[in-house]
Protein backbone atom coordinates (compact mmCIF):
# COMPACT_ATOMS: atom_id res chain seq x y z
CA UNK A 1 0.00 0.00 0.00
CA UNK A 2 2.85 2.36 0.75
CA UNK A 3 4.02 2.13 -2.87
CA UNK A 4 0.54 3.12 -4.03
CA UNK A 5 0.59 6.14 -1.73
CA UNK A 6 4.08 7.01 -2.97
CA UNK A 7 2.86 6.81 -6.58
CA UNK A 8 0.10 9.33 -5.95
CA UNK A 9 2.32 11.51 -3.78
CA UNK A 10 4.97 11.66 -6.52
CA UNK A 11 2.30 12.85 -8.95
CA UNK A 12 1.21 15.62 -6.57
CA UNK A 13 4.73 17.07 -6.49
CA UNK A 14 5.50 16.53 -10.16
CA UNK A 15 6.42 19.78 -11.87
CA UNK A 16 7.86 18.49 -15.13
CA UNK A 17 7.92 15.03 -16.63
CA UNK A 18 11.28 13.29 -16.48
CA UNK A 19 11.53 11.26 -19.66
CA UNK A 20 13.50 8.04 -19.62
CA UNK A 21 13.74 4.99 -21.87
CA UNK A 22 11.88 2.00 -20.43
CA UNK A 23 10.70 -1.46 -21.33
CA UNK A 24 6.90 -1.22 -21.73
CA UNK A 25 6.33 -4.78 -20.50
CA UNK A 26 8.32 -4.11 -17.36
CA UNK A 27 6.33 -0.95 -16.57
CA UNK A 28 3.04 -2.80 -17.03
CA UNK A 29 4.23 -5.77 -14.94
CA UNK A 30 5.51 -3.57 -12.10
CA UNK A 31 2.27 -1.60 -12.03
CA UNK A 32 0.16 -4.75 -12.12
CA UNK A 33 2.16 -6.16 -9.19
CA UNK A 34 1.52 -2.97 -7.24
CA UNK A 35 -2.15 -2.94 -8.20
CA UNK A 36 -2.64 -6.58 -7.18
CA UNK A 37 -1.55 -5.67 -3.64
CA UNK A 38 -4.29 -3.04 -3.42
CA UNK A 39 -7.26 -5.26 -4.32
CA UNK A 40 -9.10 -8.14 -2.71
CA UNK A 41 -7.48 -11.56 -2.84
CA UNK A 42 -10.78 -12.76 -4.29
CA UNK A 43 -10.09 -10.86 -7.50
CA UNK A 44 -8.09 -12.85 -10.02
CA UNK A 45 -5.78 -11.06 -12.42
CA UNK A 46 -4.39 -12.60 -15.58
CA UNK A 47 -1.22 -11.17 -17.04
CA UNK A 48 -0.59 -11.41 -20.77
CA UNK A 49 2.22 -9.22 -22.01
CA UNK A 50 3.55 -8.79 -25.52
CA UNK A 51 6.37 -11.12 -26.49
CA UNK A 52 8.63 -8.22 -27.26
CA UNK A 53 7.36 -4.77 -26.45
CA UNK A 54 9.25 -1.81 -27.87
CA UNK A 55 11.22 0.39 -25.54
CA UNK A 56 9.50 3.71 -24.95
CA UNK A 57 10.51 7.15 -23.77
CA UNK A 58 8.18 8.09 -20.91
CA UNK A 59 8.01 9.40 -17.38
CA UNK A 60 7.60 6.10 -15.52
CA UNK A 61 5.71 7.74 -12.64
CA UNK A 62 3.07 9.13 -14.97
CA UNK A 63 2.73 5.89 -16.92
CA UNK A 64 2.39 3.86 -13.72
CA UNK A 65 -0.23 6.28 -12.41
CA UNK A 66 -2.18 6.08 -15.68
CA UNK A 67 -1.96 2.27 -15.74
CA UNK A 68 -3.00 2.00 -12.08
CA UNK A 69 -6.07 4.14 -12.80
CA UNK A 70 -6.84 2.11 -15.91
CA UNK A 71 -6.71 -1.13 -13.93
CA UNK A 72 -8.92 0.34 -11.19
CA UNK A 73 -11.46 1.55 -13.73
CA UNK A 74 -11.48 -1.85 -15.42
CA UNK A 75 -12.40 -3.50 -12.11
CA UNK A 76 -15.29 -1.11 -11.62
CA UNK A 77 -16.66 -2.03 -15.03
CA UNK A 78 -19.02 0.01 -17.16
CA UNK A 79 -21.31 2.09 -14.91
CA UNK A 80 -24.03 1.84 -17.57
CA UNK A 81 -24.23 -1.98 -17.27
Amino acid sequence: MQETVNLYRAYAFLQHPILETHDGNKLVAETLDLFSMSISAKVGLRRELAGEAPRCVVDPRLIKLALFNLFANALRGDPQD
